[in-house]
């Protein structure tokens, strides 16, 4: 896989979650923006399942074969952002 298909692959996953952020940030999110979250929380979890494609260097190597990588921290950002505007909605 090249560094354009990478980087692509991605950008498929991130550009929801920061399109997400400022849904989250909303004091009334509506429906339109808890879809966009449902479409990033499935978006994170279909990365998590094929992500090993896409392993680059590591941030923080824990053992010679592990490693925490910054394709490790999308997953877990998506999902953050994705409970948050839920919350806010359900918050109303």
């Amino acid at each position: 896989m090249t560094t354009a298909e990478q980087l692509l692959a991605l950008a498929v996953v991130v550009c929801p979650v920061l399109c997400c952020v400022p849904l989250a940030r909303r004091r009334r999110p509506g429906r339109v923006a808890v879809g966009f979250a449902a479409v990033t929380a499935v978006l994170a979890v279909v990365w998590d399942r094929h992500r090993a494609a896409y392993e680059g260097p590591a941030i923080v190597t824990l053992t010679a074969t592990h490693g925490l990588t910054v394709v490790d921290l999308v997953v877990p950002v998506a999902l953050a952002v994705a409970v948050a505007v839920v919350w806010r909605h359900r918050q109303d």
